[in-house]
């Protein structure tokens, strides 16, 4: 990786679901900073738009920088007015909440996580010496600047029950880049370079497996799965014969027989914890954890675990006849 990165926030591709109506930007730059320990992420919001929900954090601090305009932040109970160069840190475990007020404002947030938050914020927190330039249009709302380290604690935001979450997808048609893990909503960030290679090597090698075998069985990626009360988005399911779910609106209830996961710095943690453990107890018969950095594909199932490297095969009783060269997957 090069030892600095340059990018422009406003080159970033809006990730804001379709139920904001347009009255939220959101943009996530970790990957296009080729960042590892590092996340970026820009909000702004209309005026006079009000996020639908706060967010908390079980570990990470974060610090509201207002780089324009003014707004209002509710913090658990109590709602304080912001203007413009205002700094606000938030403790964990306190439910923040952004809304723009009066006129058009934008706001930059930082946010190391782990036990270094409490002393690292102040030396890691900087907003723009400039505002973004403003959107076509009316004047924009409060925008959000949040760093947080991806390899401790995946970006979190509300805490909801699964019908909550479900009616949240419902509205944003299912399309919105969000898992519900342990009653929390994760946002995915899209991956990219190794990690899409490895995704792709894999459904490229179990499908053409099936065609070969001419065995019965569906294939999908990047699919909503309803896992007991999580809602998870697996990066390769596959489903055996004679358990085929059915294509429709909103998660699959069927838990596949078996799950791959291509490991990121911005989804490790989840993947190699609480969805593994998700997996394993709500009936998923083998997960396969893909690790481009490290080269390896770790096998796991109820019984036992075993980690594969270089020319050693990926094979495993539910897809007979199927043989993937670990190195393969990253070449």
């Amino acid at each position: 990786m090069a030892e600095f990165t340059i990018k422009n926030l406003q080159d970033v591709d809006n990730s804001a679901p379709e139920s904001a109506g347009g009255g939220l930007e959101a943009r996530f730059a970790r990957k296009h900073l080729d960042s590892e320990h590092l996340g970026v992420s820009y909000f702004r919001y209309a005026p006079d738009f009000k996020a639908p929900y706060g967010h908390r954090h079980r570990e990470q601090e974060e610090a509201y920088v207002i780089v324009g305009g003014s707004g209002q932040m509710r913090l658990d109970d109590e709602v304080v007015d912001v203007k413009r160069w205002d700094v606000v840190r938030v403790a964990p475990q306190v439910c923040a909440r952004s809304g723009a007020v009066r006129r058009a404002s934008r706001s930059s947030r930082s946010a190391p996580t782990g036990p270094r938050a409490a002393t690292a914020s102040s030396s890691r927190t900087s907003g723009p010496t400039d505002p973004p330039p403003a959107a076509t249009g009316p004047p924009a709302g409060p925008g959000v600047l949040r760093r947080y380290d991806p390899a401790v604690a995946a970006l979190t935001h509300p805490l909801l029950t699964p019908a909550e979450f479900e009616a949240l997808m419902e509205r944003a048609g299912w399309k919105a880049p969000m898992e519900l893990i342990d009653g929390e909503v994760v946002v995915i960030p899209p991956t990219g370079g190794a990690a899409s290679l490895a995704q792709t090597e894999v459904v490229r090698c179990i499908g053409a497996w099936q065609s070969r075998e001419g065995t019965a069985g569906r294939l999908l990626t990047d699919v909503f799965v309803r896992i007991g009360e999580a809602y998870l988005a697996p990066d390769v399911a596959w489903w055996g014969p004679g358990r085929e779910p059915a294509i429709t609106m909103g998660a699959i209830a069927t838990a596949p027989d078996l799950v791959v996961e291509v490991l990121s710095p911005s989804t490790r943690a989840n993947d190699v914890g609480p969805k593994r453990h998700a997996y394993l107890e709500g009936g998923v018969r083998e997960i396969w954890l893909v690790d481009p950095p490290g080269g390896t594909a770790t096998v796991i199932t109820a019984a036992e675990e075993r980690r594969l490297v270089g020319d050693e095969e990926l094979t495993s009783p539910l897809v007979p006849g199927l043989a993937i060269v670990v190195s393969d997957l990253f070449a």
